[in-house]
């Protein structure tokens, strides 16, 4: 009977255990559900905050794209006021305007401007200033409007204002766009486009300080102290541009291949100062005919440094001057004993590449002379040179910006020349612009030039 009782309350013990239990994880469960809700609500609340601040934000930037979009309209309504002065009549009106509106947006961006023409904004003005001064007294109706012109008589359509001609010229030399698509960039077609940029690179060549104006300039020169300030030391150099030429190899008269590049091309040779500012241009030859070849044809001729000679020659200008010369003009202190030029040595019985590579990196100067196949003092000679000469390359480097020098060029040799020669006058334009204390009388003398004609 006490066995029975005992099992009885056993079982209900039992029972009443489990029931506690279950309505414990009962609450657990209840509990923990309850938190994933609160988390869950958290999210949503977050979420909605995150895209409340988002809307917002694009609300307010769809605000500020509507203002400059109004702004921009604006000046555009501007721009096409003020051509209302050009009496362009006829159906391609609103293009003209469109495109004329366009091509002053460039000229008046600074950003935009370098990023076309690789020429700051104070270059550009400074360009259309002579432009527009040779202009007044060599005006040429032919390529050129102003207000008083109707764009749309007969024959005047494809005119250009000065400032969009040389708009036009600078991006067609920076870039290696074809005539095609350089033309209808300024709605032009590829023959008027290739005129204007031929019109705008004669009047350039006369206004600017070119290679040979600059040349020119220190012809005149009759004093050494006077010579000294523009040339005190001359750093010489040839550097060849791709053409379309013959590869013929064993016909050089008709092939412009050079074996140093592998391609056919021509070869031009240039010197310049210690400022980097160009002073000397041969003429173009062929890209078979070595450095030393053209300067023989073309001696350096500054007036009293001349190295054919001359009544004017100062001998003792002639031997204080330094002219640096690579490998290429090895030679040049036999034939010209007058000059001070200073060459670099050439190895004898030099090791392979993969030698020399090894010892540079050794960083002893005796290591690498030995793998040059030169003494320590003619590696120091050598080291010295290169150190000077450095300069001639980058200004080489600073003129193949533009395409017109770096790319394939499709003209002849004496178009290239005279680009050469431009793009050299923009070159030392920037120089003399940083120097004016020291180059303004270049500049006084190129617009005495000009003025009078």
């Amino acid at each position: 009977m006490n066995e029975d009782q005992n099992q009885t309350k056993l079982v209900k013990e039992n029972k009443s255990l489990m029931a506690t239990t279950v309505q414990h994880d009962d609450n657990a469960e209840v509990e923990r559900l309850r938190m994933i809700v609160q988390e869950l609500k958290n999210e949503v609340k977050l979420l909605s905050e995150n895209f409340k601040a988002k809307f917002d934000a694009l609300q307010r930037e769809n605000t500020y794209k509507d203002e400059q979009i109004k702004l921009l309209q604006a000046g555009v309504d501007a721009k096409i006021a003020a051509l209302n002065n050009h009496t362009v009549r006829g159906d391609g009106r609103d293009k003209v305007w469109v495109k004329m509106a366009e091509l002053d947006d460039i000229i008046d961006n600074p950003k935009k401007l370098l990023r076309y023409t690789l020429v700051d904004i104070e270059i550009f003005y400074y360009m259309l200033a002579r432009v527009e001064k040779w202009l007044e007294s060599n005006y040429d109706t032919k390529l050129y409007y102003d207000n008083k012109l109707r764009a749309s008589d007969a024959g005047n359509r494809s005119k250009l204002k000065p400032r969009h001609a040389l708009l036009l010229y600078l991006y067609s030399k920076r870039s290696k766009d074809p005539w095609d698509v350089v033309g209808g960039w300024f709605g032009l077609h590829r023959v008027n486009a290739a005129k204007q940029c031929s019109s705008m690179e004669l009047i350039l060549s006369n206004i600017m300080p070119t290679i040979s104006n600059v040349q020119d300039f220190i012809r005149q020169i009759t004093s050494n102290e006077e010579f000294f300030e523009f040339a005190r030391t001359i750093m010489l150099d040839g550097t060849l541009i791709t053409a379309h030429m013959s590869n013929d190899k064993d016909n050089p008269e008709t092939s412009g291949y050079s074996g140093k590049i592998k391609d056919s091309g021509f070869n031009t040779l240039a010197a310049c100062n210690e400022d980097g500012l160009l002073v000397y241009l041969s003429e173009t030859h062929s890209g078979n005919r070595h450095d030393y070849a053209i300067l023989k044809e073309n001696p350096i001729d500054l007036g009293l440094y001349s190295m054919a000679g001359g009544p004017n020659t100062s001998a003792e200008l002639m031997q204080t001057i330094l002219a640096y010369m690579d490998r290429g003009f090895i030679g040049v202190e036999k034939d010209y004993p007058d000059i001070a030029a200073r060459v670099p040595y050439r190895g004898k019985d030099k090791k392979s590449s993969k030698e020399i590579k090894a010892a540079y990196k050794t960083k002893d100067d005796k290591t690498i002379a030995y793998a040059l196949g030169l003494t320590v003092q003619q590696y120091h000679h050598n080291k010295e040179i290169s150190s000077v000469r450095s300069l001639v390359e980058r200004v080489f480097a600073n003129l193949k910006k533009y395409g017109a020098l770096s790319g394939t060029h499709m003209g002849t040799a004496s178009e290239l020349n005279r680009t050469f020669d431009v793009i050299g006058g923009i070159h030392n334009l920037e120089i003399m612009l940083k120097n004016p204390d020291k180059y303004d009388p270049i500049l006084y003398h190129i617009r005495q030039r000009v003025e009078s004609g």
